[in-house]
């Protein structure tokens, strides 16, 4: 089914006149926050001259999809500017490139930024044909404060867009979680990831493995896997926490962000390490907790004034329960309903005004 998507969509790709705006991502690769990405672009930029172009299938097809140039290409959301693999990948940096150079306007909606300090410092290749791109570009968007320091660090001008998945923030959904009824046991909303080194993430899990079970006490535990690369680690913590199966379910979703979101906004409160698993479920308006295995991960708040929901790693057993109990007696402090309803209205008019 997936191999069919994937051809049909490079079908279209190749053979639709109408589609004039290139958006490419990590997609169809069995992850909830780069699908996000791409529903994201779908439901926001101009409705049937879309187009999205998936990595597997630029290597399946690379010249002819090289050939099939569009007016538009827009690096989307995702960290999709770093400064190359420990192997000398470059990312998508030659594509974006080559599209630069065939004509096409190039946009950044939402965009992450990663480079190492001596990747800027030594100034390699990868940093000078990025900064000569971003310079050329027609708008640069990213998710935060600390990509947009990057960008100026590069040479370029930035503003701070928010993370492309602001932009489906539903109001109806949001408000429905606030004045929901309170169930007669609770959902609690988990994401457990597989993202640190072997002795980290085996204190990470013992950390979240205490978690698990004193919510359990009070709540019916919703486990979140986003990623199939989280399998393993999720089911250690629910083994070693051993609880009883009616305390908790878990939910598998590595495409669908809008169900994902609704599934969250039933949720009391959320905890969650994978960025647009908590991400996510702050659009939808649950209070929420984002526990910060990268930089990234604070990127994404800063804009929507939810600094404190920001848990660093490493972090001890006890503060983890106490910030979580802090949010559960004050569910207000960790969602912000209202600013980030206002980014997402002001990511759809800045798309209307580049698309214009």
């Amino acid at each position: 089914m997936k191999k069919l998507r994937r051809i049909t969509s490079l079908t279209d790709f190749l053979l639709n006149p109408n589609r004039t705006i290139e958006v490419f991502g990590m997609y169809d690769a069995d992850n909830l926050g780069d699908e996000a990405m791409k529903t994201a672009a779908l439901s926001s930029l101009p409705a049937g001259h879309v187009v999205p172009v998936t990595g597997s299938a630029i290597q399946l097809v690379n010249s002819a999809i090289v050939r099939r140039k569009r007016k538009d290409l827009v690096v989307g959301g995702g960290t999709l500017i770093h400064g190359g693999g420990p192997k000398g990948q470059n990312g998508w940096l030659d594509y974006v490139e080559r599209r630069w150079q065939q004509g096409s306007r190039i946009t950044l909606l939402g965009t992450g930024i990663s480079f190492l300090e001596s990747q800027i410092v030594n100034w390699n290749d990868s940093v000078a044909r990025w900064s000569k791109l971003l310079q050329q570009a027609t708008y640069v968007g990213v998710r935060g404060p600390l990509s947009k320091a990057i960008v100026e660090r590069l040479g370029a001008s930035a503003v701070i867009f928010g993370d492309a998945a602001i932009s489906l923030f539903d109001n109806e959904l949001a408000e429905r979680h606030r004045s929901r009824p309170r169930d007669a046991v609770p959902r609690f909303g988990i994401n457990i990831a597989d993202v640190l080194g072997k002795d980290s993430q085996e204190l990470f899990e013992r950390t979240m493995e205490r978690l698990v079970k004193e919510l359990a006490a009070d709540f019916r535990l919703r486990l979140f896997i986003v990623n199939p690369d989280d399998e393993d680690a999720t089911f250690r913590v629910l083994k070693f926490a051993e609880l009883n199966s009616e305390r908790f379910e878990v939910v598998r979703n590595y495409s669908d962000a809008r169900l994902f979101m609704r599934q969250a906004a039933e949720c009391e409160a959320f905890v969650g390490t994978r960025l647009h698993s908590a991400g996510l479920a702050m659009v939808a308006g649950t209070p929420s907790l984002l526990i910060a295995y990268a930089a990234k991960s604070r990127d994404f708040v800063i804009p929507i004034g939810l600094e404190e929901s920001v848990v660093e790693l490493p972090v001890r057993e006890d503060l983890l329960l106490a910030v979580t109990n802090d949010m559960l007696s004050r569910p207000d402090r960790y969602r912000n309903v209202r600013g980030i309803a206002n980014i997402s209205e002001e990511q759809h008019r800045t798309i209307a005004r580049v698309f214009q």
